[in-house]
């Protein structure tokens, strides 16, 4: 019986999902040959401006003598003189041009006595997939990994390339799963000279350096080149966004006809899961404890590992994961987990196995102390002052927690009160402080449908029956609550081995969800 209820159930919340965030599919989708052709025309109105200036300069050179030897009047020789206004202009552009210093992305050099089987691997891949040597490799603070290549000189004749990895997706992924992230972001310079995504993608690349390099001073090149790139680069990472994702598509699919196993599946799936433990856990309980402690009683790069391994638990993975796969809306220029599986034919999609050892305590070795070390010394510099910030405003707001619970001993609590005091009881108190004080607020006759729903959530975590009445009491304020609240009503009858009630407020659910549809 249970079965088919959970079956029903799935089936009724992914219909109602898939159809709330359908989209139609654009331009590029609907016609890919047409859009690519247009987005290379559009790419090569950069060139042409950046060209424009040695051309300019050639062309008045050879010009410019023969209206000397034409002039005849006063007006012929103004125009001779402005001809030469111009070409003294091209020319300055021209050298401004030539000796720009295009920056190399930021990061923390990763030297080949550092990971030298990192670096040999990822010089096999390039001989692999026959494109140049990557230059320099740079670890990061941010969870990403990508390959920049970036030109030499103001002219982009040639170009060197640095690939950026993001220490947390490093210490989220094994070393294989870190190898097929890697080998994507190879197979996007592969095609750079070949397939119109792949030439789209880089464009892409090279007018965010150009518009980042021009805004660094205030001479009149830079004025003139900024006045370009400041309207046409930002238009232009709009409307290739969907350029990007066929990339992301054809590079998904080639590491997937290399590797021939669940190798990339997993990648993905272990990384977007990682992600949400990040975002959604690890970094706002680090930075919470600003709250309570004047210093970080923990650095994040040198215990993040571990606690993705301790902390990230089968139930909040799944969790996520599913939330991950009813997402079909594509997130600017890289497609959603549920379309990358579709685009692999990965419809049965479960829990990747667990990381037992991260990729960068593997390819890093005796080096992961020291660059974890150098990244925290930057966090903590970064965050000081935000840190410091949130420790006075944490004595404060104890202050108020420890009035607003006399209030409670002494009068009846008004909604707006009662909410703050549930809010800041979370952050000080912990959960032996939060259950009794929870329960003397469900004494007051409240009206809010949120207060209910929090209690009754925190009570039914610690396993106390009393959450199940405040979720029936939010259900009867405002029953948006229903379907979640007999989710966590549902858990707790489950867990206490109660089945029939469970599957009564599963039945809740269900027929909410159809009277709702």
């Amino acid at each position: 019986m249970n079965d088919h209820l959970e079956l029903l159930e799935q089936s009724i919340l992914q219909d109602g999902t898939s159809n709330s965030v359908q989209q139609n599919p654009g331009f590029g989708e609907r016609y890919p040959v047409s859009y690519l052709a247009s987005m290379l025309g559009f790419s090569l109105l950069a060139y042409a401006w950046i060209f424009m200036f040695p051309l300019a300069v050639i062309f008045l050179t050879g010009y410019i003598p023969y209206d000397i030897y034409q002039a005849g009047s006063y007006l012929d020789y103004s125009f001779v003189l402005l001809e030469i206004v111009l070409a003294g202009v091209a020319a300055w552009m021209t050298y401004e041009l030539w000796k720009l210093p295009v920056s190399y992305p930021a990061g923390r050099p990763l030297d080949q006595e550092e990971a030298p089987v990192l670096r040999n691997m990822i010089d096999d891949l390039c001989k692999k997939h026959h494109v140049p040597r990557i230059h320099r490799i740079r670890i990061i603070r941010d969870y990403s990994i990508e390959l920049v290549r970036t030109p030499e000189r103001g002219f982009p004749f040639t170009h060197t390339s640095s690939l950026l990895i993001g220490m947390p997706l490093m210490q989220s992924l094994s070393a294989r799963y870190m190898m097929a992230a890697i080998e994507r972001e190879i197979i996007h310079l592969s095609g750079v000279h070949r397939r119109p995504a792949s030439m789209v993608y880089f464009v892409r690349q090279l007018c965010i350096q150009y518009q980042a390099a021009w805004q660094k001073n205030w001479s009149v090149p830079s004025l003139i080149m900024r006045s370009f790139f400041s309207w046409y680069t930002p238009l232009f990472r709009l409307l290739s966004q969907t350029a990007c994702r066929m990339q992301q598509y054809y590079a998904d699919e080639k590491v997937q006809s290399f590797l021939r196993d669940q190798t990339l599946v997993n990648m993905l799936l272990t990384a977007n899961i990682s992600k949400h433990y990040l975002e959604n856990d690890f970094w706002p309980h680090l930075y919470n404890k600003a709250y309570r402690h004047k210093q970080p009683p923990y650095l994040p790069y040198a215990s993040l590992d571990h606690n993705l391994r301790a902390k990230l638990d089968t139930e909040k993975a799944q969790a996520w994961l599913n939330t991950e796969l009813t997402d079909t809306s594509p997130a600017t220029n890289m497609p959603s987990l549920k379309q990358r599986m579709d685009n692999l034919s990965v419809f049965h999609v479960s829990l990747p196995p667990p990381v037992t050892e991260s990729a960068a305590r593997f390819f890093l070795g005796d080096s992961f102390k020291v660059i974890t070390g150098q990244l925290d010394r930057v966090w903590l510099k970064t965050h000081e002052f935000e840190w410091q910030q949130k420790y006075q405003q944490g004595l404060q707001q104890q202050q108020r927690l420890r009035m607003l619970i006399m209030q409670t001993m002494q009068s009846t609590l008004a909604n707006d009160t009662a909410w703050e005091l549930i809010q800041l009881g979370k952050r000080y108190l912990g959960d032996d402080g939060m259950l009794p004080m929870c329960k003397q607020i469900l004494l007051n006759n409240l009206t809010d449908a949120r207060i209910y729903f929090d209690i009754g959530r925190t009570l039914l975590t610690h396993a106390d029956v009393e959450g199940v009445a405040a979720l029936e009491r939010a259900m009867e304020l405002d029953d948006s609550y229903t379907i979640i609240a007999c989710q966590l009503i549902t858990k707790y009858y489950v867990n206490t081995g109660n089945s029939k009630s469970a599957q009564n407020f599963r039945r809740r659910a269900l027929a909410y969800q159809v009277n709702a549809a």
